[in-house]
C-alpha cells in the first residue's frame, strides 16, 4: 500500500489533538477523531487580588518577590476588569456570578444567593476565603 498522506495537528495550547487524517492513493481522506482529553482536576486554586494596586505595581516588581513566583506557575488575567464601581458590587459579582443588585460599599444581607462556595459545597468542594484586614468572620 502507498500512502498519499498522513497528518496530524495538535492544538499544543490546550493539549487537545485534532482529527488524524489518512488517505490512500485510490481513496478519499478520512478523518478520525481522537476522543478529547480530560478537563484536570484541581487540589487548590487560588485567587489572588490586590485592590486599589495596577498591575505594574506588583506584577514583576521586586517589592513582591513570593506572589511573582506564585504567579510564574499560574494564570494571569490580565484582560479582567470590574463591573462597576465601588469595590464591593466587583467582589460580589465575581463570587456569586452578578451584583445581586449591589451598587454600593454598605454592608448588605443578600440572603442564601447561589454563589461559587455553595456551587463547591454542592459537589462536595471546600471554598475558603481570606480578607485582609477582617478583625473576625462575618464583620460588617
Amino acid at each position: 500500500m502507498f500512502w498519499k498522506r498522513i497528518a496530524v495537528a495538535a492544538v499544543a495550547a490546550t493539549g487537545l489533538a485534532t482529527a488524524l487524517v489518512v488517505s490512500h492513493q485510490d481513496s478519499p481522506a478520512v478523518a478520525v477523531e481522537p476522543a478529547a482529553a480530560a478537563v484536570p482536576a484541581f487540589d487548590h486554586i487560588v485567587l489572588v487580588m490586590f485592590e486599589n494596586k495596577d498591575y505594574k505595581e506588583i506584577s514583576g516588581s521586586s517589592k513582591a518577590p513570593y506572589f511573582n513566583q506564585l504567579a510564574s506557575q499560574g494564570a494571569k488575567f490580565t484582560k479582567a476588569y470590574g463591573t462597576t464601581h465601588p469595590s464591593q458590587p466587583n467582589y460580589i459579582a465575581q463570587f456569586a456570578g452578578s451584583t445581586h443588585g449591589v451598587d454600593s460599599n454598605k454592608c448588605q444581607d443578600l440572603g442564601n444567593k447561589e454563589n461559587i462556595a455553595s456551587q463547591l459545597a454542592g459537589i462536595g468542594k471546600k471554598f475558603v476565603g481570606y480578607a485582609e484586614s477582617m478583625p473576625s468572620d462575618g464583620y460588617t
